[in-house]
């Protein structure tokens, strides 16, 4: 595996680590039933999509990065003040938005700037973003 596929890898998987790390922590705080179930089953696909890449990633004898706790709790610190503030599905939508578009942004620098990827790496982090798109979709429905 090349040094750019091991780079792509590596920020899907801070991707779906911070996106569960988030949900978890916004799960707390969501009324809504249905947003409730919403970020729940988003939550299996990032532990699932953090499960396979971890896998990938150790195949290849690469190291798996964790995001640091200092970015982790900076953003549950965040979730949890913008809440206390306004604890309605539309404002917690709005901000798993924010959240999803950042990764979104993250992972199309991250491959715009990696060059030729195996064909393995490619389809997972195409997937990653198509599954980022439908959470889109699907997220603002609650605005």
């Amino acid at each position: 595996m090349k040094p750019n596929d091991i780079q792509v890898l590596r920020e899907l998987y801070k991707n779906a680590d911070m996106g569960a790390d988030s949900i978890q922590t916004v799960l707390k705080r969501t009324r809504g039933k249905a947003l409730c179930t919403e970020l729940r089953m988003q939550f299996r696909t990032y532990c699932t999509e953090k499960h396979a890449l971890a896998g990938q990633l150790r195949r290849t004898g690469a190291e798996v990065k964790k995001v640091g706790a200092v970015a982790k709790t900076m953003a549950d610190m965040s979730i949890i003040m913008s809440t206390a503030a306004d604890s309605t599905d539309s404002h917690i939508a709005e901000m798993m938005l924010r959240g999803t578009n950042m990764g979104v942004i993250n992972i199309t620098k991250t491959l715009n700037h990696a060059g030729e990827l195996t064909p393995e790496v490619k389809s997972a982090a195409d997937k990653m973003l198509e599954n980022e798109q439908v959470y889109i979709n699907r997220l603002k429905e609650y605005l």
